[in-house]
């Protein structure tokens, strides 16, 4: 039976427990559902957000602003040290989505940048 404790995932959505979050491969950002506070602020860049401890969040269908405006999230200030590359919309590699996210960077594809990229910062 699944246990329902509510997480908020570094993707900034909420999810009915952390087995849930790690299924889909997102970290965990803090127990609790995340605040919904009302309609996300839509972004094109992160000097669009009201506060440095946020960044322009584009989903991967949005090819990093390309296609559509983004969200401003915080940025996670811890991430798991799983390795599961990502492609970075700065053209780096970063170790996990949540690393690319806590540099501020939202995440271009799955998998290391093409033509090996520049390597990211860690997770914290």
């Amino acid at each position: 039976m699944p246990v329902d404790e509510p997480v908020c995932g570094c993707d900034g959505r909420t999810y009915g427990n952390e087995c849930a979050a790690a299924t889909v491969g997102v970290d965990v950002r803090e127990a609790g559902a995340c605040d919904g506070g009302g309609t996300p602020d839509a972004c094109r860049s992160n000097d669009d957000c009201a506060s440095r401890l946020d960044f322009c969040r584009f989903d991967i269908e949005d090819r990093c602003g390309v296609q559509g405006a983004g969200v401003c999230e915080e940025r996670p200030s811890i991430c798991q040290p799983v390795f599961d590359p990502v492609c970075g919309c700065d053209n780096r590699t970063y170790s996990n989505a949540c690393a690319a996210f806590s540099a501020g960077v939202s995440v271009q594809h799955l998998g290391v940048c093409r033509g090996g990229g520049i390597p990211g910062p860690s997770p914290r």
